[in-house]
């Protein structure tokens, strides 16, 4: 069955809407307002299992490629919002104007580099690295997700990410020290920027003019 441009952004805008659903997802995380801060909120995570959770979605949100059958889009929930933003297929009175915001500020957060400092004691070594912040749930979310066999291309973006910066460590080594990374990825960094996170999710599912006109649109289709 082939589909339309148009039937096609609107399962891909449908698919992401509901994938940023399942990650700012209140059964994974927890709401607290900073009474220090009024209007302020932080997010905490249920349990571990729940943020390793929250840390495997948001790869999938971000990286992993979905069918282009369906979506038109070779690529992820994220590279499919950025699409729709150029397609614009469903703008109403310029309702796309808040997801292109929102959409690349999300983007720009991810592809941004920061600076860590990471304790790796299976390897010996203080470092001290400039990286992505996509990289975190690249390397986390995949420790979760697979076991030791299937982290070959986790491994080799570690050793790259390690040469980058001065230390030499064998790509045979680094498997050994994925959970050094692990515990400080998803126990410190995700525990600081998980807020910022679902916050920038959020920030792409408010436009409810531009997701309605999807919704409609494909529900209209199924009933035809």
């Amino acid at each position: 069955m082939m589909y339309t441009a148009a039937e096609q952004e609107a399962v891909g805008l449908c698919v992401a809407l509901e994938a940023i659903a399942n990650i700012a997802n209140h059964a994974l995380l927890e709401v607290r307002w900073v009474s220090e801060y009024p209007g302020e909120a932080e997010i905490y995570f249920q349990s571990r299992v729940h943020q390793q959770l929250f840390l495997t979605r948001l790869l999938d949100f971000a990286r992993e490629q979905g069918d282009k059958t369906l979506t038109g889009v070779d690529g992820s929930c994220l590279d499919t919002l950025h699409a729709a933003c150029t397609t614009q297929s469903f703008n109403v009175d310029g309702s796309v104007e808040t997801l292109e915001s929102a959409t690349s500020a999300l983007d720009e957060w991810l592809n941004s580099e920061t600076s860590l400092k990471l304790w790796l004691p299976t390897l010996d070594i203080e470092a001290d690295l400039r990286v992505p912040r996509v990289d975190f749930p690249y390397i986390a979310g995949n420790q979760v997700k697979h076991n030791l066999s299937h982290l070959t291309r986790v491994s080799r973006r570690v050793e790259e990410m390690l040469k980058q910066h001065g230390y030499a460590v064998r790509v045979e080594h680094i498997p050994l020290a994925l959970e050094d990374f692990q515990d400080h990825f998803q126990e410190h960094y995700f525990v600081y920027y998980g807020t910022w996170i679902v916050e920038l999710l959020k920030g792409t599912s408010k436009n409810s003019n531009f997701f309605v006109s999807a919704r409609k649109h494909r529900a209209h289709n199924r009933s035809v």
